[in-house]
Formats: structure tokens, C-alpha cells, sequence
């Protein structure tokens, strides 16, 4: 979007500065040829008698047709821009003695000309600031941009070196023959540290060997003691087991629900700034879009005025094509219905007048007879527009 405003101040600008050049010098040449020895005469004579204007006037008849001619032409020449301003009286007999017989038809020729510059200056300038201003507005919103991209790197490295390290889970004392929960791997399994059952209250071992019956006996009890010992570890082992692996798969659950919650939420949160987004920048160039139209109707009014007066419009046209070039290359698009089209599909983009106007066959009611006013729409992409300003149209009924 910020290439995009840069892309049309920059086309803008552009526009403008080219109008601004060919127009000056125009200005530049109408001044200088008021500061000529001519022109000094012609205040000198105005600031006189009449007496002096009549004397002045028999002496240019006296010159010969080409003498004259010439005398006339270089007056007129310094003359015309007071003429069409009207500092310099015509009325009497002694201006076509002066300027020559059809100086006024060179004197309107001149003033519409004039005309013609200003407007074309007016609207050069207006491209170049609006253009300068797009310029100044997307750099400031790129910097902006820059800017809070990095506090908020500083201010997520300031969090990250605040937070407290986490504390370190205490080891359990490892008691020989009992089962422990080891997480080496991940996931919680079940160990059995090695330690020897050993029976604390064996017989004491005497010097003298026992009866054959006494050993019997013993080895007998020894047995005995050994089996019990491994079957206890068995269901200890079990047992451990069921009591610590439950509250670590409770914890893993609560874990997993509480992240689902917070991804639903990140998602919620970053539709929302989207859709904020959006709306903001396309009130920015829809306001910036409606006032670049109302110059160019403007524009285009003075061009059909100065076609109906059979003016020449060539430089209007230009500056006119110019800047319908760069706004749609900046994605702003011109568009006519068709005469003669129905009003289907036109929904949203097409604003009908109340006047109707007859129509020549009776199978033309209801349909476009005139486009008053062209509409303008802003392209997203090559699929999606969105209008600017609708086209005002009159139906034939």
C-alpha cells in the first residue's frame, strides 16, 4: 500500500513539474516583452495629451505600407499583454493606426491563450503538491513502521532478560530396591534402581557347622525370604507407577488446552487488526482519490467549454491524458457504461438521474441514453475493485 502512495506522488509530481516547465516561460516571455523601448513609448504617449497622439498618428501615416506594417507589428507585439489586460485604451480611430487593423482578433487570441496557461499552471501545481505531499506521507509511514518495529524488538529483549530463570524441579532421593520416574527420554517410564534384598535378620553364622537338618531348614527359610522380597518390589513397582504417571498426564492435558486457547485467541486477535487495517487505509485513499476526481472533472469541464467556444484544447488534453495515465497506473481506473446497456450487473456501480429522456424505439426503455459522469474505481488486485465514485447516468422512459 505504501508503494502504491509513493508510485502515484511520485507520477503526480512528475505530472506537475513537466506542466509547470512548459508553462513558465510563457509568463517569463510576457513579462520581458513588457519592459521593452516600445512599450516605454506607449506609457510615454498614454501619460500625453491627445494632441501628442494625433501628431504621432500623421506621422506613422506618413510611412510607407511596409514601414508601417513592420512599426505595427513590433508595437502589438510589446502592446498585447496591456491590451488584453485593458491598461491601454482603444476606442478612438488611432489603435489600427497603431497595432494594425485586426490587432483585436490577435489580442483575443492572446488572452485565451493566457487563459489557457494559467489553468494548465493551476493544475500543475496542484499535481506537484498533492504529489510532494503523497511523497512525504509514505516515507513518514515507512519510518513509522521501522520505528515500532524496532521498540517492540527492544521491548520483547527487555521482557526476555527481566523474567526470572525457572526453577530447577528437586531430584528425589534414590532409596535402593524402589521404583523412581525417569523423564530422560521424554516421557514418563518406570525404573527400578538395583539394589540387593538382603534379609536384615539372617542367622549368625557359627564356627561350628550345623546339623544336616538345621542347614535343610535354613536354605529352606532362605528361599522363602527371597521369593517374598521380589514379590514385594513387583507390587511396589506397580503401585508407583499408577500413583506418580497420573498427575503428569493431567498436567500434559491442562498444557495442551491452555495452548489451543491461546493459538484461538492469537488467531481471533490478528483477523481483527486485519480487518482494522484495511478499513483505515481504504478511508485514506478513498478521501485522497474523490478530491484528484474533482480536479479532473474540473479539467474536463474547461476542456469541453473551450471546444464549444472553438478554442484550441490540445495542451488541456495533454495535461488530461497525463494524469488519467498515472492514476490508473496507481491502480485509480476510469469507466463509461455503455449507451444503450441495460442496468443489470451495474449494481452499486452506476447512479441514476431523476430526468428520464425519450427514447426513439420503445424497446430502448429502461436502458443507459447518456453518461453524465464517468465513475472511477480502485483495482486491489486483477480480481477484486472497489468504487470509488459511481458513474451518474440518464435512462431512456
Amino acid at each position: 500500500m505504501l508503494g502504491r502512495l509513493a508510485i502515484l506522488g511520485l507520477l503526480l509530481s512528475v505530472a506537475g513539474a513537466i506542466g509547470i516547465y512548459r508553462t513558465l516561460p510563457c509568463r517569463r516571455a510576457a513579462d520581458l516583452q513588457g519592459r521593452t523601448h516600445i512599450a516605454e513609448q506607449t506609457d510615454t504617449l498614454l501619460a500625453g495629451l491627445p494632441e501628442d497622439v494625433n501628431q504621432q498618428v500623421a506621422a506613422l501615416k506618413r510611412l510607407s505600407p511596409q514601414a508601417l506594417q513592420t512599426y505595427q507589428q513590433a508595437r502589438l507585439k510589446a502592446d498585447i499583454h496591456r491590451l488584453a489586460c485593458g491598461q491601454v485604451p482603444v476606442d478612438d480611430g488611432s489603435a489600427e493606426v497603431l497595432y494594425g487593423p485586426d490587432f483585436r482578433e490577435k489580442v483575443a487570441r492572446y488572452k485565451a491563450s493566457k487563459e489557457r496557461n494559467e489553468y494548465i499552471l493551476s493544475a500543475s501545481l496542484l499535481g506537484l503538491l498533492i504529489g510532494g505531499g503523497l511523497l512525504i506521507l509514505s516515507t513518514s509511514l515507512a519510518l513509522a513502521r521501522v520505528l515500532l518495529a524496532g521498540i517492540r524488538w527492544l521491548w520483547r529483549q527487555a521482557s526476555v532478560k527481566k523474567q526470572p530463570p525457572p526453577p530447577r524441579p528437586a531430584q528425589p532421593k534414590q532409596v535402593p530396591g524402589r521404583p523412581r520416574v525417569a523423564t530422560a527420554s521424554g516421557r514418563p517410564s518406570l525404573a527400578v534402581s538395583a539394589g540387593p534384598v538382603v534379609d536384615q535378620q539372617l542367622p549368625y553364622l557359627r564356627d561350628e557347622p550345623d546339623p544336616p537338618g538345621t542347614m535343610l531348614a535354613a536354605d529352606e527359610d532362605r528361599s522363602c525370604l527371597s521369593a517374598g522380597g521380589q514379590t514385594a518390589t513387583s507390587v511396589a513397582m506397580v503401585g508407583q507407577k499408577t500413583v506418580e504417571s497420573g498427575p503428569i498426564i493431567s498436567t500434559l492435558s491442562q498444557l495442551n488446552e491452555q495452548i489451543s486457547a491461546i493459538r484461538q485467541y492469537a488467531a481471533q486477535q490478528q483477523q481483527r487488526v486485519a480487518r482494522l487495517e484495511s478499513g483505515y487505509d481504504w478511508n485514506i485513499i478513498r478521501t485522497f482519490c474523490l478530491k484528484i476526481i474533482r480536479c479532473m472533472d474540473n479539467l474536463e469541464d474547461r476542456i469541453c467549454q473551450d471546444a464549444s467556444r472553438g478554442l484550441d484544447t490540445e495542451q488541456l488534453e495533454q495535461v488530461h491524458d497525463e494524469l488519467l495515465f498515472a492514476l490508473e497506473a496507481s491502480g485509480l481506473e476510469q469507466f463509461r457504461p455503455q449507451v444503450g446497456q441495460t442496468m443489470e450487473g451495474l449494481h452499486g456501480q452506476v447512479e441514476v438521474a431523476k430526468e428520464r429522456q425519450a427514447p426513439p424505439n420503445p424497446a430502448l426503455t429502461g436502458r443507459i441514453a447518456q453518461v453524465l459522469r464517468p465513475g472511477y474505481r480502485y483495482l486491489i488486485d486483477h480480481q477484486r475493485a472497489r468504487v470509488v465514485r459511481m458513474a451518474r447516468v440518464r435512462l431512456y422512459g
